[in-house]
């Protein structure tokens, strides 16, 4: 119940927008799809280090709680001879939501018009972007679009915004809603730009809930990994000596801040995403995200199925697709938690 109020609360806010204010669109609650049971099981198959295209439904396999499931649909990369438009059949939305906080708030080397073409380079028409920016609110700046050119003015605001103590979490658990809010049978992917600092209580596990009831993978590009990597007590201590009452509560504040930007950089491995780790956000960081992005979302699987039975209360089912030929190749990912 207490993520269904959030939720709630959070699609019926409003939000700071670098363009027009965003109004809410309703309550959702925590569902796979906004107007549909359908769900969407994202995956990769490779062969050594080749990815396996072309599979079909015959190539799958999916269970719930162990109850073989009817797959409605598979949508993959396309085989040899295929069009690849015939292929890919769910709309894709990729949501960048930058931290603009003082530690990550110079992104003018991203507004390069070479960056513009990477954004979409090797993406088909049914992938599109988001664009937000957390700071101490948070701020809605363009999307879904293919637009470069807003996507480019979009990065501009982002720089603009002025520099504040950044509210991550809430921010990611807010971005979250607001772009289920929009509906529609769309997989959408977060990527949040951060150094994880967070300057609130808000808990972290009510995001990681979101993002699986919601079936958004949240994926940390973490800024500065070598400075925040390092140890909270690294300074030399004098053997004997015990710290002051000032040492001592700064060594706790440091312990609670690597704690919070520790489950930062879980959320990852916690949502079905990956991190990735920078020790600045440039240039040609930027392109690097984007160009491994473009390669995974191309190879990327999303095997769709409508669950045999809907429960009269909302809980979770346990999601596994497996491939019914194991020569086939491995398969990555397949599973995912659905309330329903």
């Amino acid at each position: 119940m207490l993520i269904r109020l959030l939720t709630a609360l959070a699609v019926a806010a409003t939000l700071c927008s670098g363009q027009a204010p965003v109004g809410a669109k309703g309550d959702l609650g925590p569902v796979s799809s906004a107007e549909t049971d359908l769900v969407l099981v994202p995956l990769h198959v490779s062969k050594g280090k080749t990815a396996v295209a072309g599979l079909g439904i015959d190539a799958f396999e999916v269970l719930e709680d162990g109850e073989l499931q009817d797959i409605a649909f598979v949508d993959g990369p396309a085989g040899p001879g295929e069009d690849a438009a015939q292929r890919r059949r769910v709309q894709r939305e990729l949501i960048f939501l930058i931290d603009v906080g003082t530690s990550f708030s110079n992104l003018s080397d991203l507004v390069d018009a070479t960056v513009r073409v990477r954004m979409l380079d090797g993406l088909s028409e049914n992938f599109q972007f988001s664009i937000y920016g957390i700071g101490s609110s948070l701020r809605y700046f363009t999307g879904p679009t293919r637009d470069s050119g807003k996507l480019a003015r979009a990065l501009e605001q982002v720089s603009g915004v002025p520099q504040s103590p950044s509210a991550i979490f809430e921010g990611i658990f807010q971005t979250l809603n607001h772009a289920a809010a929009r509906g529609g049978s769309v997989w959408r992917k977060v990527f949040v730009f951060s150094d994880g600092f967070d300057h609130t209580r808000f808990d972290p596990d009510l995001a990681v809930r979101a993002a699986n009831e919601l079936g958004i993978a949240i994926n940390p590009v973490v800024i500065g990994s070598k400075v925040l990597n390092a140890g909270i007590f690294d300074e030399p201590q004098v053997p004997g000596t015990l710290p002051s009452d000032s040492e001592r509560k700064r060594m706790m504040r440091g312990s609670d801040d690597a704690a919070r930007r520790g489950r930062f950089f879980s959320l990852g491995q916690r949502t079905g995403g990956r991190r990735y780790d920078f020790d600045q956000m440039d240039w040609v960081s930027f392109r690097h995200v984007t160009r491994e992005l473009s390669s995974l979302v191309r190879t990327e699987y999303l095997v769709g199925y409508y669950p045999r039975s809907v429960d009269k209360e909302v809980t979770a089912h346990k999601v596994q697709v497996r491939l019914k030929d194991k020569k086939t190749g491995k398969l990555k990912g397949g599973r995912r938690m659905v309330r329903h």
